[in-house]
C-alpha cells in the first residue's frame, strides 16, 4: 500500500521541460494540440471529476501521466484518487503511471482552472472503428463548437446512445475543451472520428434521421420509428446537416413556436434523444 505519496512522484520545475510544453500546447488548442493528439494518441484531462470518471469507468490503464502540485496533493479528493492509482500500480505491474509534481509557478501556464485543486492527466485515447452500425447511433455532421459537441456527447450517454460517429468538420471529441464540456461522457462512449464516410452512412441498416427545420416528420409523431434502433444526425450550428445527409436521411422537425429562432444544436439533440428514450420506456411500461 502507498505510504508517502510524494515518494512516487518526479519533480518538474522548468518551463522548458518537454512535458510542460506539451501541457501548454494542449491548453492552447488549435493545430499544435491536434498535432500532438495525432502523433501521440494522448489528450489532456483536467480536474478531479474527469479523472475520477475515467477511473470509475474501468479505464484507469488509459491514464498515462498524472500531474499535480504540492498544494493539491493533500486535498482529500486528490489524495484519494492518487492513492488509488498508486495502489493499483503497486498491485498490478501492467499499470505504469508517471506521477509528476509540478512547481507552483508553472501551474497557471498549464491549467485552465484558476480555483480548486490542480490535477491533470495525459490520457491515451482510441478512435473506434468497431461501431455496430445496426444499433443506435449519434452522428455529428460538422458540429464545430466544442461546448456543443461535449454537451451532445454527455446527453447521448445519459439517453443511452453509446455510439458516436464524428464526420469531418466536427470539433475533435478528444480535445480538452470537448472533454471538459462532456463531463466524463467520453469514458462510457464508443467514438469514431473521421473514419466512417457519408457513403458508409448511406448504407446503414437502421433509420437515418436528421433534424431539419422543414422536416417532413414531426418528432412527437414517430412512436413506431423510434421504437427500433435509429441513427440521429445533428448538423452544423449555422447551416444544419449537409446536403448529402439531407438527401439520404429522413428529415425530422421539432414542433416549436414559429416566432422563435431555431434551437441550438445541443438543445435539439437533447430533445430528440430523450424523446426516443421516452417512447421506448413507454413501450416497455
Amino acid at each position: 500500500m502507498a505510504d508517502n505519496l510524494l515518494n512516487y512522484f518526479r519533480w518538474v520545475e522548468s518551463k522548458n521541460n518537454d512535458l510542460v510544453k506539451q501541457l501548454m500546447a494542449h491548453q492552447v488548442g488549435g493545430r499544435s494540440a491536434a498535432k500532438l493528439r495525432k502523433e501521440q494518441a494522448l489528450t489532456l484531462l483536467e480536474g478531479t471529476h474527469l479523472l475520477d470518471s475515467w477511473y470509475r469507468a474501468g479505464h484507469s490503464a488509459s491514464l498515462k501521466t498524472i500531474i499535480t502540485n504540492p498544494a493539491s496533493v493533500d486535498i482529500p479528493e486528490v489524495k484519494e484518487l492518487i492513492t488509488s492509482l498508486v495502489n493499483d500500480s503497486i498491485s498490478n505491474s501492467a499499470l505504469s503511471y508517471d506521477f509528476v509534481l509540478l512547481k507552483e509557478s508553472l501551474v497557471k501556464a498549464v491549467s485552465a482552472f484558476h480555483t480548486g485543486p490542480f490535477l491533470l492527466a495525459l490520457l491515451e485515447f482510441k478512435n473506434s472503428n468497431q461501431i455496430e452500425l445496426n444499433q443506435d447511433l449519434v452522428i455529428l455532421d460538422g458540429v464545430q463548437d466544442a461546448g456543443n459537441v461535449g454537451n451532445i456527447l454527455r446527453t447521448s450517454a445519459a439517453a443511452g446512445f453509446r455510439q458516436i460517429i464524428c464526420l469531418p468538420g466536427t470539433a475533435c471529441p478528444w480535445s480538452n475543451k470537448v472533454l471538459r464540456a462532456g463531463m466524463g461522457a467520453q469514458a462510457v462512449l464508443e467514438i469514431s472520428e473521421d473514419f466512417y464516410t457519408v457513403e458508409d452512412i448511406s448504407h446503414l441498416p437502421i433509420a437515418l434521421l436528421s433534424t431539419q427545420l422543414q422536416g417532413k416528420l414531426s418528432l412527437f409523431e414517430m412512436h413506431d420509428l423510434l421504437s427500433s434502433p435509429v441513427a440521429w444526425v445533428f448538423g452544423n450550428e449555422g447551416f444544419g446537416v449537409s446536403k448529402l445527409i439531407q438527401d439520404i436521411s429522413q428529415g425530422v422537425r421539432i414542433p416549436q413556436e414559429s416566432r422563435v429562432e431555431s434551437l441550438n444544436v445541443a438543445s435539439a439533440a437533447a430533445i430528440c434523444l430523450f424523446e426516443t428514450l421516452r417512447v421506448r420506456l413507454h413501450r416497455t411500461a
